[in-house]
């Protein structure tokens, strides 16, 4: 079987998007820099300058939303008939969007939520190795701060006061105030009495000496870090919704993630109520049938900082790929930023094809397709009936 094949363009979305063949397209996943992030930056607690601090790269050049109606017209007329459209945006766009793409012809479903704070990928450690928060299970057990494990008996989420520590390492972490940390001199303290310049360990210091090893290996292969961390920074941020593993233990919550108490949950720009969650809104061209209809409308799946701009967690676009396409078939993405729509279908074994404005964007788009095993090429692009296979019409751009 053919390896996925991807093409990359840099210009106009819409100029771009004309360039395609009627129903040539399967599926359509993107992310405008829609208006209403300047808002968001000019007013918002994070507000980001034009060279973005999160990493190298400018702030992207926002599309207005007067042109909207042209940009859901043209992917209306490129997707092929019984096919998805999935447009992720905030709050506010999606009452300027919605009726928009529907005067285009597309059927509005739903929108569904992007959870950015319930990482299920969030380490703990275990009898069992180091897990992901997602694998944990009641009858399991989970290393405790001063040595040993203690078994699981439920996994729930709850709310409270909470803090937001800032680490040497550059990460950060959401705890509740009385969650209990051990600080590098052996004591078990709560949160709230951490200071600046606290010294946290990051892994159990006194587990049996052969689970302690297995627990190294394990960490180092997955690059986490070993060394205690210090608090550069202490932010109080209210009540926060947390995940919590209830142990037989006499503190009985906490969570013992990356060797610490925590809950990893980074929130986004914002004013009034800064944004833990953004908005996928699902359109449909005739009538296609999820893949699968048991999958919730809220993914769950922690933001990525210190990235692109605005850059999405492929991981989010893998579910919506896998859920209205088959292998083979082509996705596209008119706003491709560091490729992660590309990555998503490169690894479901989709074919791609992207363009964005920005040369930089195209740039890490490609590396990342081609370290993903996708192939340079131009995926098939012809036209195609409502059931059949598309025509080998040969379209280069």
């Amino acid at each position: 079987m053919d390896k996925p094949s991807f093409q990359l363009t840099q210009g106009d979305a819409v100029a771009w998007l004309r360039t395609l063949a009627p129903g040539s397209v399967d599926l359509v996943v993107t992310d405008p820099p829609y208006e209403s992030l300047e808002k968001h930056r000019a007013i918002g607690t994070t507000t980001r300058l034009k060279h973005s601090k999160a990493s190298s790269n400018d702030w992207f050049t926002i599309f207005p939303n007067a042109r909207f109606p042209e940009l859901f017209a043209e992917i209306y007329r490129v997707l092929r008939n019984n096919s998805h459209f999935y447009l992720f945006c905030d709050p506010e766009t999606m009452f300027v969007a919605k009726p928009l793409a529907e005067a285009a012809g597309f059927k509005f479903w739903k929108p569904l939520i992007w959870d950015k704070c319930l990482g299920p990928e969030t380490l703990v450690w275990t009898d069992r190795g180091v897990l992901t928060i997602a694998e944990i299970n009641p009858g399991d057990r989970v290393a405790i701060p001063e040595g040993g494990t203690a078994l699981v008996r439920a996994t729930r989420r709850t709310r409270a006061p909470s803090l937001r520590l800032t680490l040497s390492d550059g990460s950060d972490v959401i705890a509740s105030r009385d969650h209990r940390f051990l600080r590098a001199d052996g004591a078990l303290v709560e949160a709230a009495t951490l200071r600046p310049g606290s010294r946290l360990c990051t892994r159990p210091v006194q587990l049996p000496r052969s689970a302690q090893l297995r627990l190294e290996i394990e960490l180092v292969a997955r690059a986490v870090r070993l060394e205690p961390a210090t608090v550069t920074a202490i932010e109080d941020v209210g009540h926060q919704d947390l995940v919590d593993i209830s142990i037989d233990h006499p503190d009985e919550l906490f969570l013992l993630a990356n060797g610490v108490v925590t809950h990893n949950c980074t929130i986004g720009m914002g004013y009034h109520y800064r944004a833990r969650y953004e908005c996928v809104l699902f359109f449909e061209k005739g009538k296609r049938k999820l893949n699968d209809l048991g999958i919730a409308d809220i993914l769950e799946q922690k933001r990525i900082t210190n990235g692109y701009p605005a850059e999405k967690p492929p991981e989010v676009s893998e579910t919506l790929i896998r859920q209205s396409t088959e292998p083979g078939e082509l996705v596209i993405d008119p706003f491709t930023g560091s490729g992660s729509v590309g990555v998503a279908a490169t690894r479901n074994g989709r074919d791609f094809r992207g363009n964005d404005l920005c040369t930089e964007a195209i740039d890490i788009a490609r590396t990342r397709l081609l370290a993903e095993g996708a192939r340079d090429a131009p995926p098939r692009t012809g036209p195609r009936d409502a059931d059949g296979p598309a025509p080998q019409l040969g379209l280069t751009l």
